[in-house]
């Protein structure tokens, strides 16, 4: 049996924006929204969002590790 898909902290907003969603790698990932041309031209007219969170997972453990990645990432 196949272990359940992930899901990224912007997963809900891809569902609910009409994201197509489909598994990668083990997550829950949305690929398409309103088609390959619209996309294209809306990122290159305006911009565009690329959820990136499935790369990388960090665990830390011990005293202040909260602490320390408080001041690493945004």
């Amino acid at each position: 049996m196949a272990a359940p898909l992930q899901r990224t902290p912007l997963f809900e907003a891809a569902q609910n924006a009409g994201g197509r969603m489909v598994p990668f790698a083990g997550w829950e990932m949305a690929v398409q929204f309103a088609g390959l041309l619209e996309e294209h031209k809306a990122v290159r007219e305006r911009c565009g969002l690329f959820d990136i969170s499935h790369m990388g997972v960090l665990r830390l453990s011990g005293p202040g590790a909260k602490d320390v990645v408080q001041g690493l990432v945004p």
